[in-house]
């Protein structure tokens, strides 16, 4: 729920909508009981939506056929052909640009914010701004990029990102004196200048940045990647700090994500059988016994030899043993973490009962 009320304020705070007189009252604590990592305060590259009603650039995506059939199949002899790419290595990026028509080559640092996705549109904003910059006329210009997500964000008739809204003006204006076209173009598969612009964008990641970061303003989605990685460190310790659930903490030792997705995909039943086996708090009768629930033995109706609770169940029963074996591979529950524990636990107590109600 904090981690929900914390993207709220983000996209609040990235509209223009955020009342900073009041951060310290209400609801707007949420900034300072939520103080994620500090490039959640940094500049965003999310921005109020633009909408497009129409661009003077085409967009198209040959297919890989296509491309084995015919070499450029967006251009002819007398276009000038780029070729444009992103690189991400090691949290660092940058972009590369060329061109076999003009004998060019261009490649730069985008330091360490920048997504891979920021990093393919930057690459072909500084291609559009390049051809700018040499003021060509009645030229028809392709731009070509693996990268079937920045494409398809140019061809979008809205428009949420800043880098995104800089790159589709700087296109319609190269567009308004040329025929501009940006292209698909698959990747890794032996087509020269793509090969060479992802050399390019890989020697770019490895330069040094100067400047600012970030360089592009933090995404939307770098920001909610931050806010759910302080929610599943702040979920972890309060389950590390947690009194008791012994058995719990030795059976799930750090929180999940495939768990819980996994839980959430049973019915109602065993989803009840596995919380009940791993805290215990389950209609066994050691547990009924305390609660006041039961008045009889309260022996394991397995084994007859221990009191029943789910610690013995799950680690001791000898009626269960040759079966716990063989799913935990001769280890015991919790001696390995294990995310598949939910559903060996389930077939560990199978056609028992145990944790139901009788």
């Amino acid at each position: 729920i904090k981690a929900e009320a914390r993207k709220s304020a983000f996209r609040l705070m990235v509209a223009n909508q955020w009342r900073e007189g009041l951060s310290g009252t209400g609801h707007c604590t949420i900034i300072k009981a939520a103080a994620c990592d500090p490039e959640i305060d940094m500049t965003s590259d999310v921005m109020s939506m633009e909408v497009v009603f129409s661009r003077p650039f085409s967009v198209d995506f040959c297919s890989r056929e296509e491309w084995r059939a015919q070499e450029e199949p967006y251009s002819d002899k007398d276009s000038l052909v780029w070729y444009t790419d992103g690189s991400l290595i090691e949290g660092r990026s940058g972009y590369g640009v060329c061109s076999r028509s003009t004998r060019t080559e261009l490649c730069a640092s985008l330091g360490q914010y920048c997504t891979i996705f920021q990093a393919e549109i930057m690459a072909i904003l500084a291609c559009a701004n390049l051809n700018l910059a040499r003021r060509y006329f009645n030229r028809h210009i392709v731009i070509l990029s693996d990268c079937q997500a920045a494409l398809k964000a140019l061809d979008s008739c809205q428009i949420t990102s800043k880098i995104v809204w800089e790159c589709f003006n700087a296109l319609s204006r190269l567009a308004s004196r040329n025929f501009v076209h940006l292209g698909w173009v698959p990747s890794h598969v032996g087509i020269g200048g793509n090969e060479r612009a992802d050399e390019l964008a890989k020697r770019g990641a490895n330069m040094p940045f100067f400047g600012p970061e970030p360089s592009c303003g933090i995404s939307k989605s770098t920001a909610y990647h931050t806010i759910n990685k302080w929610s599943r460190e702040l979920h972890r310790k309060r389950w590390q700090d947690y009194p008791g659930q012994s058995l719990g903490k030795k059976l799930l030792t750090d929180t999940s994500v495939a768990f819980t997705t996994w839980l959430l995909k049973l019915g109602r039943g065993q989803v009840k059988q596995v919380i009940a086996l791993i805290t215990g708090h389950g209609h066994f009768r050691k547990h009924l016994c305390t609660l006041g629930i039961r008045n009889d033995s309260q022996e394991c109706r397995l084994c007859n030899q221990s009191e029943e609770t789910a610690k013995h169940i799950i680690l001791d029963c000898e009626r269960l043993g040759a079966r716990r074996r063989a799913l935990f591979s001769g280890k015991q529950p919790g001696e390995e973490s294990d995310i598949s524990i939910g559903k060996k636990l389930l077939d560990l107590v199978r056609d028992t009962g145990i944790g139901l109600p009788n």
